[in-house]
């Protein structure tokens, strides 16, 4: 059976929504100018670093400005209007007060140092915060709000900052430890784009997908057993191209490009439409 994000063309809105927007958002003024606007799928903050929702998890601080309609009434609301949301969680940085609970999921630097850009706190991608309470937070989301799809943003094993500064990869004792068990070398101080210890590391991370997959796949599997069928992308990783075994907004599979071919040739005879999605 073909996905809805397989079998036609599709529109998406990606709002950025800041913490601040939600202290007055309106659901249904919301779903009707992204509507008006033609979008058929929107992206929204939803959970991570900050949950826009009434999260009960301590290590997911909540947003202090959800005195707006809730997350799951905008959801509600684009579902009414026809539109598709996907969850935007990013699993990169944990706040500075998480981080000093939980100081073992911090990445380090070759000195030990973390990288901390205004009380945002880059995460180790090989620490339990990234292997374990994720799911615990992917959960808790879904199983409350009836979210298309799932996409995770700087999914990523190189460290960066807001400033676009680049800090290498992790240097803590589980990297290095799973480094010198996987490949037998040192995990170099420092692996540069540039450098062709970058190749090694890239082997590192494992065919066919790698590591930075993870999350996308443990998703999946996750909501194959609750049998949903949900769209899920990872962003930004930078190490090679998606490949999610379902199709990302970077890949177009055979039956999307044929449908997008006929959206074409069905817009140009003025006969295009999107069928309606069904929420049954």
């Amino acid at each position: 059976m073909a996905h809805w994000w397989e079998t036609h063309p599709w529109r998406m809105v990606q709002t950025n929504l800041r913490e601040i927007d939600m202290a007055d958002i309106d659901a249904v003024v919301f779903a009707q100018e992204l509507k008006e606007f033609g979008a058929t799928v929107v992206n929204l903050n939803a959970a991570g670093i900050i949950a826009s929702y009434d999260t009960k998890l301590a290590y997911q601080p909540r947003s202090q400005y959800l005195t707006g309609d809730s997350l799951l009434q905008v959801v509600d609301a684009c579902h009414a209007q026809g539109i598709r949301v996907i969850a935007r969680t990013d699993f990169s940085r944990i706040r500075r007060e998480v981080y000093e609970q939980h100081p073992d999921w911090a990445a380090r630097l070759a000195d030990g140092d973390i990288v901390d850009y205004n009380g945002y706190v880059s995460v180790c991608p090989n620490s339990e915060y990234q292997n374990r309470y994720l799911f615990d937070i992917l959960k808790e989301l879904f199983t409350s709000h009836p979210f298309d799809g799932l996409y995770c943003n700087m999914s990523s094993f190189y460290l960066t900052d807001y400033n676009g500064t680049f800090h290498g990869v992790c240097q803590c004792d589980v990297c290095r430890g799973l480094y010198k068990k996987e490949t037998g070398r040192e995990l170099p101080p420092a692996v540069d784009p540039r450098d062709p210890a970058l190749a090694d590391y890239i082997a590192f991370l494992g065919p066919p997908q790698g590591k930075a997959d993870s999350v996308c796949e443990g998703f999946k599997l996750r909501a194959r057993h609750r049998r949903r069928r949900l769209y899920a992308q990872r962003g930004e990783c930078g190490l090679r191209p998606p490949q999610l075994g379902i199709q990302s907004l970077l890949q177009f599979s055979p039956g999307r490009r044929a449908a997008a071919r006929t959206a074409q040739r069905r817009r140009q005879r003025g006969l295009y439409r999107l069928p309606a999605p069904s929420y049954q």
